[in-house]
């Protein structure tokens, strides 16, 4: 469908441009279809439209909702050798992404701990997240703040043992 589409707007001496593609690679993003966007991204490169940090960025935060972190640094990567500087939105992406992960990683570790019922230290872990939290709005204030909410339910999961 999406090719026909850029068919018939050529066809029409319609030429698509960057903002053409980036809407049609955050529909694919938003979709979770990584494949399509990833072949999407490459039809963009031959028809000789460059991506802009608009199109990386959509890319990115799409990568990083699905856990695909490694993935992200990668476009990252790709995005400075083609000489377009990272932004502001590039950078809380990839920090939203890494500090949602570390954060799930260690609420699945907990859960499983539990499971085999391991009973922690409340009074010690809750002092280690809070001088944690505290280190990390020092370093990524935008990190401890959007990180917030999970830290919350995380301890209330742990009163809950």
């Amino acid at each position: 469908m999406v090719d026909s589409l850029l068919l018939d707007m050529c066809s029409n001496d319609l030429i698509p441009d960057t903002v053409t593609y980036n809407t049609i690679i955050n529909a694919y993003c938003r979709a979770q279809d990584m494949n399509g966007t990833m072949n999407f991204m490459n039809k963009m490169f031959a028809a000789g439209c460059e991506p802009d940090i608009f199109t990386y960025n959509i890319w990115m935060h799409s990568l990083c909702s699905n856990h695909m972190l490694n993935q992200a640094g990668k476009v990252l990567d790709e995005l400075v050798a083609r000489g377009c500087p990272p932004n502001s939105v590039t950078y809380n992406t990839l920090m939203d992404g890494i500090c949602s992960d570390v954060l799930d990683r260690a609420m699945i570790l907990t859960g499983r701990l539990i499971k085999m019922a391991f009973q922690p230290n409340l009074s010690h872990l809750m002092f280690s997240f809070l001088i944690s939290a505290s280190k990390d709005l020092e370093r990524e204030p935008l990190c401890g703040l959007r990180s917030s909410g999970k830290i919350l339910l995380f301890l209330m999961m742990l009163l809950e043992i």
